[in-house]
């Protein structure tokens, strides 16, 4: 893979962030909706004073975008882990937690996107059964997010793919984050908001990193 590829592939984290955030906030792809702890009649209420627009399609697409993105950082965090992993098994497991997110993360959005999308005919009980949906599903990635920072410390510590900050980061995140996904109703997202944080630098420092590695090997039979 040529050097801009890879830089291109590691600050897909920290588009990943940006995209996320202007979707899901800055333009309102779910900002309003009511939360678990709200009743049924608050989101008959918000589904009839606010039907689908074209800013939500638009974030939507955004989020969806960003998710993409996403693919090539993971990619590169493994590819930067996988040199300083022997048997590449905690590479592989950080890789696959992040592919799991990001499938769990689109999966999440559907229901909500469909609620919202039938906002004109969809009655209280229905709506709420499929917010809900989607907020569990959300609250389930950050205990996959949980898992990918962990196998990332456990290499991350003991080499110097990442900087020293982030490898504690990455120690430290692992714990809240699955301690919030139990409580996701009630607990703020610090922890989430705080991975984004990492997700970020870590896509900043892998790019600034990035150089062009000789290719590996393939053992011929003898």
């Amino acid at each position: 893979m040529s050097r801009t590829a890879s830089r291109v592939a590691a600050l897909g984290g920290l588009v990943y962030v940006v995209l996320s955030l202007l979707g899901n906030d800055a333009l309102g792809g779910s900002k309003g909706i009511p939360t678990q702890t709200d009743s049924p009649s608050a989101f008959g209420r918000y589904f009839g004073l606010h039907p689908v627009t074209t800013g939500r399609y638009v974030a939507f697409e955004i989020e969806v975008l960003g998710l993409v993105c996403f693919i090539g950082f993971a990619a590169a965090l493994w590819r930067s882990l996988a040199r300083a992993d022997e048997d590449g098994v905690l590479a592989g497991t950080a890789f696959g937690a992040a592919l799991a997110a990001i499938i769990v993360k689109l999966v999440s959005g559907l229901p909500v996107f469909a609620a919202v999308y039938r906002s004109k005919t969809i009655d209280s009980s229905t709506a709420t059964a499929l917010i809900d949906i989607g907020n569990w599903a959300f609250a389930l990635t950050w205990v996959l997010n949980g898992v990918m920072l962990a196998a990332v410390a456990a290499i991350a510590l003991r080499s110097d793919v990442l900087p020293r900050w982030l490898a504690w980061g990455a120690a430290i995140l692992p714990v809240p984050l699955l301690a919030t996904a139990a409580v996701s109703t009630k607990a703020p997202p610090i922890p989430f908001l705080l991975a984004l944080v990492w997700i970020a630098a870590t896509s900043v420092v892998l790019a600034r990193r990035t150089r062009e590695l000789a290719p590996r090997a393939i053992p011929v039979p003898a």
